[in-house]
């Protein structure tokens, strides 16, 4: 195969597939995607290659003139930025689910209260923080999300105990 491509997605300026030159490696091949857009998010960019798992990075990191810390690219990988999230998803056991807008002040519970409280189900003693990229987290009602998580509220142990109970007695 001598055609080698790596698809560029995100916050550039130009996405899409890309054919690779020989050793192309990733500073050259963001000058050709034409730059990152200003809302481009520099510290959660990643790389997914076909085989092996996702390079998360910090693209200032990888910006410097050093070349042994230019990363090596390799047919069919996607080298994607992601756009400064702006807003943070609040679901689960809460009254009126959906997104607000981001504030580095505001604690997961005020954020709960953006969303019209917990259900008669809900906990804010159970609470779960999805980031951007999926990987899950415990969180205390006091915690600050960060931009782009999803708070999930979940059903308080004594309403799962109950509804355990419930079932049983049924059958």
């Amino acid at each position: 195969k001598d055609r080698r491509y790596v698809r560029v997605s995100g916050a550039t300026m130009r996405t899409g597939q890309f054919e690779l030159a020989r050793e192309e490696k990733l500073s050259n091949l963001i000058v050709r995607a034409g730059g990152f857009k200003p809302e481009a998010d520099l510290t959660a960019a990643y790389l997914a290659r076909e085989v092996g798992p996702v390079v998360k990075f910090d693209l200032r990191e990888y910006m410097s003139p050093e070349p042994s810390k230019d990363l090596s690219l390799e047919d069919g990988d996607e080298l994607t930025i992601p756009f400064i999230a702006t807003k943070v998803t609040v679901g689960g056991e809460v009254n009126q689910p959906g997104e607000f807008p981001y504030s580095g002040d505001l604690s997961i519970v005020q954020y709960i209260g953006l969303a019209g409280g917990p259900t008669k189900d809900g906990s804010v003693d159970r609470i779960k923080i999805y980031s951007p990229d999926g990987e899950a987290r415990r969180a205390d009602r006091n915690t600050n999300p960060n931009r782009g998580e999803v708070i999930i509220v979940e059903k308080s142990n004594y309403k799962l105990v109950g509804d355990f109970f419930n079932s049983a007695i049924k059958i």
